[in-house]
């Protein structure tokens, strides 16, 4: 889980198995979440302010696409003094099979699981290389 301060509010996100859930830190309630990902279960999710990167495997089968839509920012705002979510952007094509999304200087990073990096504008989710 990440420990998120936002707004004042100690906040705790769960990336795994299919759902992205956000808890108060001080007694467990769930606050919001966010089902539909596909192959979140390996790789952790990371903040940077109130962005959350959510990194997934690749998809066999029927849905391939699946696992890329499931790479995305999770932008945490705030609404009637509560806190919320919305999805920010999907990374179109980067997976993030084993490894941690990582965002550094504006920009986020999903590596797959042949090695293959993959760059993206931090706030808008457009892909660099």
């Amino acid at each position: 889980p990440l420990y998120v301060k936002h707004e004042g509010k100690e906040l705790l996100i769960v990336s795994s198995n299919g759902t992205v859930i956000a808890y108060t830190a001080n007694d467990g309630k769930e606050l919001w979440k966010i089902e539909g990902f596909s192959g979140n279960t390996i790789p952790s999710a990371s903040v940077l302010g109130n962005q959350v990167l959510i990194g997934a495997g690749g998809m066999r089968g029927k849905e391939p696409d699946k696992g890329a839509k499931s790479n995305c920012c999770i932008l945490i705002s705030e609404k009637d003094g509560k806190p919320t979510h919305e999805i920010q952007w999907n990374a179109k094509a980067g997976i993030a099979n084993y490894m941690t999304p990582l965002a550094y200087e504006g920009h986020a990073y999903f590596v797959n699981s042949v090695g293959l990096l993959y760059c993206y504008d931090l706030k808008t989710g457009k892909e660099i290389y």
